[in-house]
């Protein structure tokens, strides 16, 4: 837990979603700049996922056994006498009622979002890419007093945000390696390297794929990082690759883009068209080569022959003040509103 005297600082909590890895790694990212910009503040990140100062229950069970868990329609995760949704919010009501914290921003939940809300604490929300023109993802725009997508300004609104657009702010594409403290000296590129990254997320792909890939691409080294092959640290694969391989999670984007590397996406299904409108995004702005489906085998070598010969302008894309952005409008928002 990060923590100090309060005196003009904030009580901040944080929420973040325990799917794949990138939203702890991005509240964290975000937890960092609120404490080194405004020391006098606390803040407190709440999660199911590894790495959060107070570890929530899950709100699911391995044998799935649910009841109305939409609330008629109404949300997303709500289901009916379900003992770790019950703990998981006591745990935040506890808390908020003993820390009584200035904001709350949540990445990501309708259900947290509406519950903090309705304890008084104003909410800083995230806005996840895709169509989420939803009765649950409308309401949760409504309530939140600030919204923030990670994406870079330049992009048009989504449809669905735009009644909402006078308490929105894009911060750009947010990666963990994008930071004031990169070494400005990039490493030298191996030109026979492909970087195949995969989240925790979860994808459609695996290793006998790859394997079968690598002997298709003769001239290549493939190499697969996810998965069974997790690495702490994948930065210095992205940057010495010749081309990254990837799915169109944000954070993967977002990674890439801080490695200014080729790259081929292949966005995965996932709920409102998330990975495809973010793929979408990127393909617009010629950041990338995006495929709607795998190729088949026989078609690799030509993809990768072209794809390594381009110079995309990911500075188009990644912010390394992202953090800093949301971190700022977290403050403002729980210095506009204090209990």
């Amino acid at each position: 837990m990060v923590s100090s005297q309060r005196q003009d600082g904030l009580t901040v909590g944080i929420y973040a979603h325990h799917q794949g890895s990138g939203h702890i790694r991005r509240c964290a990212a975000i937890a960092k700049e609120l404490t080194t910009h405004f020391p006098t503040s606390s803040v407190t990140i709440f999660s199911s996922a590894q790495g959060a100062d107070i570890s929530l229950p899950l709100d699911t069970d391995e044998y799935g056994t649910y009841q109305d868990v939409t609330a008629n329609g109404q949300w997303h995760w709500a289901p009916i006498a379900h003992e770790g949704l019950r703990e998981r919010m006591g745990l935040i009501a506890r808390w908020i009622d003993q820390e009584k914290p200035d904001v709350f921003y949540v990445d990501t939940s309708v259900e947290v979002s509406l519950f903090v809300r309705l304890m008084g604490i104003p909410v800083v929300s995230i806005v996840m890419p895709g169509t989420r023109q939803d009765p649950a993802h409308q309401e949760l725009y409504r309530i939140a007093t600030a919204l923030v997508g990670a994406w870079p300004e330049t992009l048009p609104a989504p449809k669905s945000l735009l009644p909402f657009t006078n308490k929105f702010t894009a911060v750009g594409g947010l990666s963990r390696f994008s930071t004031k403290g990169l070494p400005a000296a990039q490493p030298e590129r191996q030109s026979d390297l492909v970087v195949v990254l995969q989240g925790k997320g979860g994808t459609q792909w695996d290793d006998q794929y790859w394997q079968q890939v690598e002997k298709y691409c003769k001239h290549w080294k493939i190499v697969t990082l996810g998965g069974s092959h997790r690495v702490d640290n994948p930065f210095p694969y992205l940057q010495r690759a010749a081309c990254v391989i990837s799915a169109a999670g944000q954070n993967s984007v977002a990674d890439i883009a801080a490695a200014q590397v080729p790259a081929i996406l292949i966005p995965q299904p996932r709920a409102f068209d998330e990975q495809s409108a973010t793929a979408t995004s990127v393909a617009n702005l010629n950041l990338a080569v995006v495929l709607d489906e795998m190729p088949e085998l026989s078609q690799w070598p030509r993809l990768l022959e072209r794809v390594p010969d381009t110079s995309p302008a990911w500075e188009q894309w990644v912010n390394p003040h992202a953090a800093e952005k949301i971190a700022h409008v977290i403050y403002q928002t729980g210095k506009g509103v204090r209990l």
